[in-house]
């Protein structure tokens, strides 16, 4: 599970005025049991654009036990469980109170 994890989610709009919005959630597991998580988002269509800062989500420590990621930092009192999860070929599959997500390793 180790190395650098990313969630892309795109939505393009449909019909003449086209705008499209991406947000890239990134989840980096360290071999030293850290783990950072960040979201970054931009869009723009005929007459508007942006680009968000990157935001921090989550900076802590993290373990797997069977297939349950465990995650820690304040104020948690103690490991907790963040997510399960799954391998499908190359993809690392979550599920939590986020949903299904589908992760793709980028290093």
């Amino acid at each position: 599970m180790v190395g650098i994890w990313v969630n892309e989610n795109i939505i393009n709009s449909g019909g003449g005025n086209f705008a499209s919005y991406t947000t890239v959630m990134t989840m980096e597991l360290h071999p030293d049991g850290r783990v950072i998580q960040y979201t970054e988002s931009i869009g723009g269509g005929g007459d508007w654009s942006y680009d968000g800062a990157r935001t921090i989500d989550f900076d802590g420590q993290w373990r797997a036990d069977g297939q349950t990621l465990f995650v820690y930092a304040a104020p948690l009192p103690d490991f907790t469980p963040a997510a399960t999860y799954s391998f499908s070929g190359e993809y690392l599959v979550t599920q939590s109170d986020m949903g299904r997500l589908i992760w793709q390793r980028r290093g």
